[in-house]
């Protein structure tokens, strides 16, 4: 029965294996999307017959011993943060993070979360959100490199009020 239960801890990491790609495959045009990957360690090892045992009556030695492993579980399942590929949109307010960092954005908890997904819009209350409706909690100027923000990419998103400045808090695109 020993055999069976270790097959199906293999079984049960190939789930997991192919539930990890699944999701990727599932998520690849998903703007931000950081694929994972999952891996694997050994479980213990039981000793059957330890280095130098004499493994017959007539005297074999086993110079390396028994073991049998008992099976493989999960090790962790992690994000690759590469740099994915950017495409050009035709919204004036979608912007791209070219290489290290992330968008802060505000949760309906309070709490603050980080995305790396720049589909951004306006809110009916001139807030610059999410494709989700998550506010920028953080000025897109401080997180984009390079630089690519001009006050042109901002006319006309918040009904002739004025543009936000640079420094200024674009979490409400009001002025005053």
């Amino acid at each position: 029965m020993r055999a069976l239960r270790i097959a199906a801890t293999g079984m049960a990491a190939q789930q997991l294996n192919v539930e990890v790609i699944s999701n990727n495959i599932a998520n690849m045009n998903t703007v931000g999307f950081k694929r994972q990957r999952a891996e694997f360690k050994d479980l213990l090892y039981q000793t059957l017959e330890k280095p130098g045992a004499q493994s017959s009556d007539s005297g074999t030695v086993v110079p390396t011993g028994v073991q049998l492993g008992s099976g493989v579980k999960a090790g962790s399942v992690y994000r690759i943060t590469s740099q994915g590929a950017m495409t050009r949109t035709d919204n004036k307010l979608d912007v791209a993070i070219n290489g290290r960092g992330f968008i802060s954005v505000l949760m309906p908890s309070g709490e603050t979360a980080y995305t790396r997904a720049g589909n951004l819009s306006v809110n009916g209350q001139g807030q610059l959100v999410t494709s989700d409706g998550y506010v920028i909690w953080s000025d897109p100027l401080e997180v984009i490199h390079p630089l690519c923000w001009s006050e042109d990419h901002l006319d006309g998103w918040n009904d002739g009020k004025e543009a936000p400045q640079a420094g200024r808090d674009r979490r409400q695109a009001t002025s005053g």
